[in-house]
């Protein structure tokens, strides 16, 4: 496994990842590796779609536009490098999916950098809405104030990591029902925040 290399393939069209149905397209030829891999990406939440060929992952690809290609660049008959090649040449010809995020009172769109609670506008700043947008991407999971600096601002950002703190208190002023006791943005005591997807109720 350790010779074997990878190339990650993301939407051409506009040069960013898309997560519209966290769906990942696994191109691997080799079964453990591939069952390695799938387990990892759905303990993280991804659906896995998978293939064993490049001509498989050519025909699915284009069919399904799945968020992410994951691709061994040593596949038998046509190799990762073609593949990667192909998808590059055609993505440009497909309109990027707009991106979204819509549960219980809480929507966000991506593409415009909008978002709504209970249908209303809610003016946030560029840093306050990536923060968002990270925590409702991945839920559950505690970061602590150095990670999000890392995450959110950039692993160059040179700010105190209670930078976070006041960007948290002031994204939940504009997004939580009560900033005082919130339900979204939640503070685990001596370790960080988390979100709490389960407050906006069931998707």
């Amino acid at each position: 496994m350790s010779r074997r290399r990878h190339a990650i393939f993301t939407d051409a069209a506009d040069n960013r990842r898309v997560a519209v149905k966290r769906t990942v397209f696994l191109v691997e030829d080799e079964e453990d590796i591939r069952n390695l891999v799938r387990f990892h990406l759905e303990q993280d939440g991804y659906t896995v779609r998978e293939a064993e060929s490049g001509e498989e992952a050519l025909r699915v690809v284009n069919a399904e536009r799945p968020a992410l290609v994951l691709l061994d660049l040593m596949l038998p008959g046509i190799d990762g490098f073609e593949v990667c090649r192909r998808l590059r040449t055609h993505a440009g010809d497909i309109a990027a999916p707009h991106e979204t995020f819509e549960r219980g009172r809480l929507r966000i769109d991506f593409d415009t950098y909008e978002v709504f609670v209970d249908d209303a506008a809610v003016p946030l700043s560029i840093r306050d809405f990536e923060l968002l947008k990270f925590f409702v991407r991945h839920p559950h999971r505690v970061y602590d104030r150095v990670q999000l600096l890392d995450l959110v601002w950039g692993p160059d950002t040179c700010v105190e990591p209670r930078t976070v703190d006041v960007h948290i208190r002031r994204l939940r002023k504009r997004i939580e029902r009560d900033d005082g006791a919130p339900e979204l943005i939640l503070t685990v005591r001596g370790v960080g925040y988390k979100c709490n997807l389960d407050a906006l109720g069931a998707e």
